[in-house]
């Protein structure tokens, strides 16, 4: 995926860029010279390309993806598998809520992709 972005020059728009997933996701975009944008629920302030984002505020999400026009939206921007262990219905609800505000804004950008992954739901699902 990486290769068919950087040979099309499209700018992305990355989700949860400092967690597990989204971080060595933001890491292939760098070394790949891959025009991109971060956003993250905790405020990473200091980090470049990082804007400070709750997703859960609709009209913010609205108004990211408006201003910054994405190719491809990269949402891996969910709770862990702690939080779900140990508030499994908050969490679930704080990334459902997400999850619709991103996908109500992206009518908006019609030719924009959304792909969304997550480790959470697998490190939930098995663990005893």
């Amino acid at each position: 995926m990486i290769e068919r972005i950087r040979k099309s020059s499209m700018k992305v728009l990355v989700a949860g860029g400092f967690g597990f997933v989204g971080s060595e996701f933001v890491k292939q975009l760098e070394n790949n010279s891959i025009d991109y944008v971060s956003v993250d629920k905790k405020d990473h302030a200091a980090k470049k390309r990082t804007i400070f984002l709750d997703l859960c505020d609709r009209q913010k999400t609205t108004e990211l993806i408006e201003k910054f026009k994405p190719d491809v939206f990269v949402h891996c921007g969910t709770n862990s598998a702690l939080a779900y262990r140990d508030h499994f219905l908050e969490s679930f609800r704080e990334d459902a809520h997400a999850l619709t505000n991103i996908i109500e804004s992206l009518p908006k950008i019609p030719d924009c992709r959304l792909i969304y992954f997550s480790s959470s739901y697998y490190l939930v699902g098995t663990q005893q």
